[in-house]
């Protein structure tokens, strides 16, 4: 089998650790990016088969970002899933009409996050 790309967009360093080591565990492969714009060249340059993206982030927004990869082929059908600390209803709308497939609220378990995952890397 081959090994599966999950790019981590997200600025807080902390957390992108904290999701990395946890899908290292897993045997997945890592790629991260520090904001949307950068998360996109990262995206181009990887071509990941699942993306967690932050929402609030400097330079481009998660939302702004998830609008961008959706409207580029390589990406329309690669799973995105949203995990910010905005997790009011208009905020889960607001992504899931950007084009996420799913939505988690930080703080987050590491079993929650996980599960979305394996969900769409089968």
């Amino acid at each position: 089998m081959t090994e599966k790309t999950i790019l981590i967009i997200d600025d807080q360093a902390p957390m992108v650790k904290i999701l990395a080591d946890i899908f290292k565990k897993e045997n997945y492969k890592i790629a991260t990016a520090s904001n949307g714009l950068l998360g996109i060249k990262k995206a181009i340059e990887v071509t990941p088969d699942l993306i967690i993206m932050d929402v609030m982030m400097p330079v481009k927004n998660g939302i702004d970002a998830i609008i961008e990869l959706r409207e580029m082929d390589q990406f329309k059908k690669t799973p995105i899933i949203v995990l910010t600390a905005k997790g009011g209803l208009n905020d889960i709308h607001t992504a899931f009409e950007a084009g996420a497939n799913a939505f988690l609220p930080k703080p987050f378990s590491p079993g929650d996050v996980l599960l979305e995952v394996k969900k769409y890397l089968q």
